[in-house]
């Protein structure tokens, strides 16, 4: 399958880790290779199960943003996936992860089963 155009990567944490994820926060305040650096969300959030923040980079920077994330997160574990128009497929079958996986709530994303 050919690369996306822009990926989504999603740094999960929670009470014990946000100081951690606040510091990986900051930090990519300074990135270039990031497009978009979301809010800061202090509850889960759509698909999301915990805490979360959200980095938009184009398909060309992935590798270098996830070695960039992967050096930095300390066990946090990361929802990368391509921002397609098929949400459902984009956090299933083409999501990765770094870290433990989670399970998502996918009941709301548009192109899952019926």
């Amino acid at each position: 399958m050919e690369k996306a155009e822009t990926y989504h990567v999603h740094v999960y944490f929670d009470d014990e880790t946000v100081g951690l994820a606040h510091g990986i926060y900051t930090a990519a305040q300074t990135q270039s290779l990031i497009t978009l650096l979301g809010r800061f969300h202090p509850k889960p959030i759509g698909p999301h199960p915990s805490r979360q923040f959200q980095m938009k980079t184009m398909g060309k920077d992935l590798e270098y943003l996830l070695d960039w994330v992967d050096k930095r997160r300390e066990g946090l574990s990361v929802l990368i996936h391509p921002e397609i128009d098929n949400d459902y497929l984009a956090h299933t079958d083409l999501a990765r992860w770094l870290g433990e996986p989670r399970d998502l709530n996918l009941s709301g994303l548009s192109g899952g089963p019926s």
